[in-house]
């Protein structure tokens, strides 16, 4: 009887993280012809480590991560690379191209200089299109825009991240159940 509670329990979750599993065999999301925005946070402290979204202006976009390094979870639980392709939300993609257009599409230096400041990880914002290249390194900056951005594109990370740690845990506990 607990077996049955617990499958059925686990069922939406299950549902659900099929629907955001990893991405197979995907191709490259960096094809200079379509407007892109990309960022990058490196942070060993952090996980996962090393972080990596993609944003087309098609809305296609594509979700990396790495922690090379960095102990799983109580249970086990840490995948060194993990990748996702999805759509961004058409109001996501407007808002994040806007942001970008706000700062010049990042041609500049946006880093705070002002005092030393703890280090929140290595941060990269580019854009590339078939005409332009920019980026900029920062781990801080008083750019409304540039941390309008920076907010966005953790909450990405953290909610991909989130829901992957929830996947791994469904599939180990249903592995655990096993057929009866």
């Amino acid at each position: 009887m607990k077996r049955w509670v617990c499958i059925l329990a686990m069922l939406p979750v299950a549902a659900l993280l099929a629907a955001v599993g990893p991405a197979q065999n995907s191709g490259s999301a960096d094809n200079s012809a379509v407007p892109t925005v990309t960022f990058d946070c490196v942070w060993e402290q952090a996980t996962p480590q090393n972080y990596t979204i993609m944003v087309q202006s098609s809305g296609s976009a594509k979700y990396i991560s790495r922690s090379t390094g960095k102990p799983g979870d109580a249970d086990g639980g840490q995948e060194e690379y993990y990748a996702l392709d999805f759509t961004m939300s058409a109001a996501g993609q407007k808002k994040i191209f806007h942001l970008a257009q706000e700062t010049a599409y990042f041609n500049g230096d946006f880093d705070y200089k002002g005092h030393p400041i703890a280090s929140t990880g290595k941060k990269t914002l580019a854009f590339a299109d078939k005409a332009r290249h920019f980026q900029t390194i920062y781990n801080h900056s008083e750019n409304k825009s540039i941390q309008e951005l920076t907010g966005i594109f953790q909450g990405i990370s953290s909610t991909i991240h989130i829901l992957n740690i929830a996947r791994q845990r469904a599939r180990r506990l249903l592995a655990k159940i096993g057929p009866e």
